[in-house]
């Protein structure tokens, strides 16, 4: 076949998908694969004259038919990037998203600020093992945990704790059966900071929800029922009435939509200090922090 340069490639890879995509999600698609296979960033095709094997344009045209499909880049890739860490995904976990390393860096701050370096850590709802793993990371001396009922999020959980050489240990256990779930923790260390960023969309919200996910991602864990949309928060309150003391902390994700009434469930617990709804970098009421 004849020479392709990267360039052209791309620019014709970005045209197909306005079929399906608008034109910042098209040259966004065409400028990571670019950067993450080709290492090339995108400003730089018009610069190095890379010209593509057979075998790369083969390899970029199965992606691009899977992008067409609908298919998210990040489990066609097989990997994203969270927290500056590497995570291997696959359709049995969610593919971590922003606000969630915000959550993350909300708790390394308050860790930094009170000189905490030997937390108890416990992820509920750990699906591959972002959180937790960013966490121990960089608070190498934490005894952390991560908690998820699904066995395949588990197995890639542990896989990226390995990836990353972090240790952290991985229990599959239903984060409802609360009970069930402080018999399966050994906590040795205080403080303890929870963590989560739970299952929080209303079932009625799906129409709102981009294609993409709806198709691709673990309903699992993305949805709760229209009746019970704060499901998960009440099964994390019964968890810190019987595994939290004093100056333990709560750290969620939550669902701007319902971020008073997540809040009012800590609230009205007799042994809360202090509790806060705390923004998003949008601006968006995304976290509730609760101090025991």
């Amino acid at each position: 076949m004849n020479s392709i340069y990267a360039r052209d490639y791309f620019v014709d890879f970005t045209r197909k998908l306005l079929a399906v995509y608008d034109e910042d999600e098209a040259r966004a698609f065409a400028g990571y694969v670019c950067a993450e296979l080709l290492m090339i960033k995108w400003q730089q095709l018009n610069i190095i004259q890379k010209e593509l094997s057979g075998a790369e344009v083969e390899h970029f045209d199965k992606i691009l038919n899977r992008l067409l499909n609908g298919e998210p880049i990040h489990y066609i890739l097989g990997y994203t990037w969270f927290y500056g860490l590497k995570f291997d995904l696959n359709p049995s976990v969610l593919i971590p998203r922003p606000e969630t390393e915000e959550l993350v860096d909300l708790v390394l701050n308050y860790c930094r600020k009170n000189n905490i370096t030997t937390p108890t850590i416990i992820d509920l709802g750990t699906g591959s093992g972002c959180i937790p793993i960013s966490l121990k990371k960089n608070l190498p001396q934490a005894q952390v945990y991560g908690v998820d009922l699904v066995p395949n999020a588990i197995a890639t959980a542990n896989h990226n704790a390995r990836l990353n050489k972090t240790d952290v240990t991985f229990i599959e256990a239903d984060m409802l059966k609360t009970a069930v779930l402080v018999t399966a923790l050994k906590i040795q260390q205080s403080p303890v900071i929870v963590i989560s960023n739970p299952p929080y969309i209303a079932q009625k919200e799906a129409e709102g929800i981009h294609i993409n996910v709806l198709k691709h991602e673990p309903h699992t864990a993305l949805f709760v029922p229209n009746d019970d949309v704060l499901l998960f928060y009440k099964a994390i309150v019964s968890f810190v009435q019987l595994a939290l003391k004093q100056y333990d902390s709560v750290w969620l994700e939550i669902n701007p939509l319902f971020a008073q009434e997540t809040l009012s469930l800590f609230q009205n617990l007799s042994n809360t200090n202090q509790s806060s709804i705390i923004n998003d970098i949008s601006g968006k009421q995304r976290f509730v922090y609760v101090l025991i």
